[in-house]
């Protein structure tokens, strides 16, 4: 969203309180999201100049008293200039003067021409990463809900937050040998190198290790090879008093998933590769585009179905996109309230209320629910064994046959 600064906004000496645009310099200053201070020339905005007339003031009603910020659209009506200023933004915002924030409302849209690549990403980009991943889940209800934060929440403090989880979970990734996939567009990153990347996917690689029983994931590793500035960051913004529910969550979660991946491990005893993809995101104005699809396919294609015996696993927290992973060949295998001990302890502290107050109760638990499931996919290798196998059977069945009669044959002529 744009503003005007307070300086180009000046009460009228008029009785009626009219205002009006002083463009006697011919340069607008506008302020971003980011507070960064822009100027641009009058000359350059054609689109606003042929809506724009003496006889456009604001009414006397929309105008605010002396001293107070006033957010307007080039101090024009909203409602009724929203036309307007969507052409001029395409003339006002350009590659040479647009300022770092990354967001700028509805008004704002991409280039269908698009330059958009893959790539392996590095440590160093961590930020970058995790500022798509916290656009992406800012309205996830899994993460709202451990980090204890509401989902329509546009503070400041949340957006804090959200960057400090997520950089916090890249790192781990990159710790423990994940690989991290970036989608990008040329002219997305030539116009400022903080802007995110349109999409973002996290592949950890779980080993197992047999002496511990369990898989190698974050938990398992010391906290002296976890300490970082990224973890002082995450806990300057996260309540203190959170950290016990925050932990014993995520151990939940891991005990949960441990159960899966150990129904994996009996149906290919042999072999434990087995790659979790912890985070996929897609920034919000790019979403339905097919992007988390394409992100997906390259991960199969260069790195998950190049071997033989290579698991899938996922947790979605959003049930809308179970349909989505199940067109990529992912089958459902569990479904668990992460807000299940609560739940519980929600019950027994209400067991003896009266009837109307259960029924606001079972509600308000209803409210608090916050589903996980979890996804696996079948290698593909193994796969094509089977249909192999199928598709052959009838052969290999005339084969033994055969084999069959001509050992026959041979004990006839011996006799």
């Amino acid at each position: 969203m744009l503003s005007l600064s307070q300086e180009d906004y000046t009460p009228s000496n008029s009785s009626k309180r009219k205002k009006r645009l002083n463009r006697s310099q011919g340069i607008f200053r506008i302020n971003t999201v980011a507070g960064v201070d822009q100027k641009c020339d009058d000359n350059n905005n054609n689109a606003l100049d042929e809506n724009y007339s003496s006889d456009n003031s604001l009414d006397p009603e929309d105008v605010p008293p002396p001293g107070r910020r006033r957010y307007l659209l080039f101090g024009l009506d909203r409602r009724r200039r929203a036309s307007s200023v969507s052409t001029a933004l395409s003339s006002v915002v350009s590659t040479d003067s647009f300022a770092t924030s990354i967001s700028l409302g509805p008004l704002f849209t991409i280039n269908n021409n698009m330059d958009v690549s893959f790539a392996k990403a590095s440590i160093k980009d961590y930020k970058k990463i995790a500022k798509t991943l916290s656009l992406a889940f800012e309205l996830d209800p899994f993460v709202n809900y451990v980090l204890h934060t509401k989902t329509r929440d546009k503070s400041i403090r949340k957006k804090r937050l959200f960057q400090s989880y997520f950089e916090w979970n890249v790192f781990e990734c990159f710790k423990t040998g994940g690989t991290i996939i970036i989608l990008k567009d040329a002219n997305w990153e030539n116009l400022s190198k903080d802007m995110p990347y349109l999409g973002v996917a996290c592949w950890y690689k779980l080993k197992y290790d047999a002496t511990k029983n369990t898989f190698l994931n974050a938990s398992t590793l010391s906290f002296l090879s976890l300490l970082h500035p990224i973890m002082l960051k995450f806990n300057l913004f996260y309540n203190s008093k959170h950290h016990t529910f925050l932990s014993e969550k995520f151990e939940y979660l891991i005990k949960q998933r441990t159960k899966v991946l150990e129904g994996l491990k009996i149906e290919d005893p042999e072999n434990h590769s087995i790659w979790y993809l912890g985070d996929l995101g897609v920034l919000p104005m790019m979403q339905g585009k097919g992007l988390a699809r394409k992100l997906i396919e390259f991960a199969f294609e260069n790195f998950v179905d190049t071997k033989p015996n290579q698991w899938v696993y996922l947790e979605s927290s959003n049930p809308i996109n179970r349909v989505f992973y199940q067109k990529l060949g992912f089958e459902l295998r569990t479904t668990y309230d992460i807000t299940e001990e609560e739940d519980d302890n929600f019950e027994s502290s209400s067991f003896s209320s009266a009837a109307s107050s259960n029924v606001t109760n079972h509600s308000t638990k209803a409210a608090l629910e916050v589903t996980l499931d979890g996804m696996i996919k079948y290698p593909k290798l193994l796969k094509n064994i089977e249909a192999t196998k199928t598709l052959f059977a009838p052969i290999t069945t005339a084969m033994e046959q055969l084999s069959m009669c001509a050992s026959i044959g041979k004990q006839v002529i011996t006799r």
